[in-house]
């Protein structure tokens, strides 16, 4: 029961109405105080005012009739006692020498009377007693049209109130109902991108930041997709570049075992051949699990960072120009020293290079350039070749991506090596950023901080 009761207070519409309705109980409940003291205030001084008029209306009255300070006959105390009744007021009448002639309190209820007006009685500029005016609120038999009105405003207030509260409790509800109704189609879609579920939209509705969520939903969803997408495709490349080569060693392999074919040496050789580049796709795919693993088992020492670019811009000079492309080295004036793993960061900027060579086309240029600024090291590293589409640029350091459909794995690399490249870099604590323009070429960036902050 109690986990019943807790899981629902932990609904969301739940929790809404709640703060709602409590929030409007409590403004209602300080307007009701408020109000009943300054009603009652009101009252009181209504009621003093009113038997002061009714008062002076009945010592006219007495004046009218004659009554002074005598005894009063059996007449005069009926008359009396009617229009006591008919002013609501309770009347006390008692001459100078204080002798009480008439009294309408009763004995039960002297000591109970609210409000008490002394007024002397005077006739032609002569004191002739003083009479005494009470109201009493708890006899309904004394001024039964204030009582009515009384009784009447109570029980408005209570409805009223009553009213006011199935009113704040029905805005709770349905505050709570919208409110959470935006949230629940959110939750909805969120699990249908949870189950893989990608078609279909979420309308911008309800408030700005539902409205913000439903936008930012929307594109993560799209992204998945994407990435689902790239997902299955690079499954079935990875599949496909696999089963290719090993059906193709295995039909080879068991056509020279059944005599088919003689073992000749450029048979080997291009079975060799076929062994060699999938020992690349499996050396890559290994490098970029060791470079996301955790820490990397980074070995971290001061060196120089332009002679390390040195080094990996003379590595690739005889390739850049076997493939007729100037190759040049742009370093920075000033030492460049940085806390880096002088392998990994030499299979950063290795991978660049070789990334740059291959598509860039016979007669093209690529500049490596190593500066030092401030507390951070920049690498550089520009072609002017084919350049990426902007289409393909958000997916360039995705694992096995190709941004030139054109070429296969085997021709063109497998696609891991800005993957790698990335991964090396971040374990370094820093960033790579590429800028390409289609038909002009491709520019990498890769800055590391010059002090290494391990976590």
């Amino acid at each position: 029961m109690l986990r019943s009761l807790a899981a629902l207070f932990r609904r969301m519409h739940v929790l809404l109405l709640t703060a709602f309705f409590l929030f409007s109980l409590l403004f209602i409940l300080l307007i009701s105080v408020f109000y009943n003291i300054h009603w009652d205030s009101m009252f009181s001084d209504y009621h003093e005012q009113m038997i002061r008029n009714q008062g002076y209306k009945l010592l006219d009255d007495m004046r009218e009739r004659g009554i002074a300070d005598r005894q009063l006959t059996d007449e005069e105390e009926q008359w009396l006692d009617r229009i006591t009744r008919l002013y609501g007021v309770l009347v006390r009448y008692a001459d100078n020498r204080g002798q009480v002639l008439y009294d309408s309190v009763d004995l039960e209820t002297r000591n109970s009377l609210p409000t008490v007006e002394e007024v002397p009685y005077i006739i032609d500029g002569q004191q002739h007693g003083v009479i005494q005016l009470a109201y009493l609120e708890a006899s309904k038999e004394l001024s039964p049209a204030m009582v009515d009105f009384r009784e009447t405003l109570d029980s408005r207030s209570k409805s009223l109130f009553v009213l006011m509260l199935l009113l704040s409790l029905s805005i709770s509800y349905l505050l709570a109902v919208m409110l959470t109704k935006h949230l629940k189609r959110l939750d909805q879609y969120a699990q249908s991108i949870r189950l893989g579920k990608w078609g279909g939209g979420i309308p911008e509705k309800g408030p700005e930041e539902i409205r913000r969520l439903a936008v930012t939903l929307r594109e993560i969803s799209s992204e998945l997709q994407k990435q689902e997408a790239w997902r299955k495709n690079l499954m079935e490349d990875i599949t496909h570049e696999l089963r290719t080569p090993i059906t193709s060693l295995m039909t080879k392999l068991e056509a020279i075992m059944d005599g088919v074919y003689e073992a000749s040496e450029e048979r080997l050789e291009k079975m060799y051949e076929e062994l060699e580049r999938l020992s690349r796709l499996l050396s890559d795919l290994q490098r970029l699990s060791e470079a996301e693993g955790a820490q990397f088992g980074l070995r971290m020492k001061k060196k120089d960072i332009l002679k390390l670019c040195r080094k990996a811009c003379m590595n690739f000079q005889i390739l850049a120009a076997k493939n007729g492309i100037k190759l040049t080295y742009d370093p920075d004036n000033t030492p460049c020293y940085a806390d880096i793993d002088q392998d990994k960061m030499l299979q950063v900027v290795t991978n660049l290079l070789s990334n740059a060579i291959k598509y860039t086309p016979p007669g093209g240029e690529v500049t490596l350039r190593a500066s030092c600024r401030a507390e951070e090291v920049f690498i550089e590293c520009s072609d002017n070749g084919i350049g990426i589409s902007p289409e393909d640029l958000p997916y360039i350091f995705n694992r096995l991506y190709r941004a030139d459909k054109s070429r296969s794995r085997f021709t063109g690399g497998v696609g891991l090596g800005l993957s790698i490249a990335k991964a090396l870099v971040e374990a370094h604590e820093g960033k790579i950023y590429v800028d390409s323009t289609p038909g002009q070429g491709t520019v990498f960036t890769v800055r590391i901080p010059v002090q290494y902050r391990a976590g």
